[in-house]
Formats: structure tokens, sequence, C-alpha cells
């Protein structure tokens, strides 16, 4: 998606519905963040999937990190148990590095 489409994608999935509840508390989650440089803008996509049944669940994503903030994340999450489960790594045209990644940890109730 283009960087518009993709912001109204998000946006729609943080809107509550009359239960009060956004698309991420009815129990989906981010299972992989992807990206490419297509005609003059990058694009992403998301793989989503049913989060886990009858256990606890915590999840993180980011895309267009900077290789420092994806370094930071990768410590921070790791110290506090995190998997990192999907990332990528996207040159753009003028040579800069650009990084996104998705990280879960799973519980037992």
């Amino acid at each position: 998606m283009r960087p518009a489409e993709f912001s109204a994608f998000l946006q729609e999935k943080e809107g509550k519905g009359a239960d009060g509840k956004n698309f991420w508390s009815r129990g989906h989650w981010v299972s992989a963040v992807e990206a490419r440089w297509h005609e003059g803008y990058p694009q992403h996509r998301l793989r989503i999937e049913r989060a886990p049944v009858g256990q606890k669940y915590w999840w993180y994503w980011w895309f267009d990190q900077t290789p420092a903030e994806f370094g930071q994340h990768l410590r921070r999450l790791a110290a506090e148990d995190f998997q990192l489960v999907h990332s990528y790594r996207l040159e753009w045209p003028d040579g800069t590095v650009r990084h996104g990644g998705v990280w879960h940890k799973v519980a037992a109730e």
C-alpha cells in the first residue's frame, strides 16, 4: 500500500466498535511487516493473524526504523523476553536503510 493508504488502513483497525474494542483487542495481531520500494515510494504490507486463544499475549511492531532505532528495539524487547518473529531491511534509492520488525511474547494464563 502507498503511505496514505497504509495510514488509513491502520486508522480503521484502531477504530472502536459498539463493544468498545478495536480490531486488535478483538484478538488479532501482526505476524509480519514487509516493505519494498515501488514507483518512487515505499510500500508496506502486513500479515495479520488471530492471536493465541487461552494465553496471555503481547506484541509490538514497527516499520521504517533507522538501523539505530531497530537495534534499540532488538535489545530492549529481547531483555523483556519478546521474540523477533519477522523483520525486513529495505535500502532506499538514496542509500539510506530502513528496518521493520514484529515481536511476540506468549505466556500461559
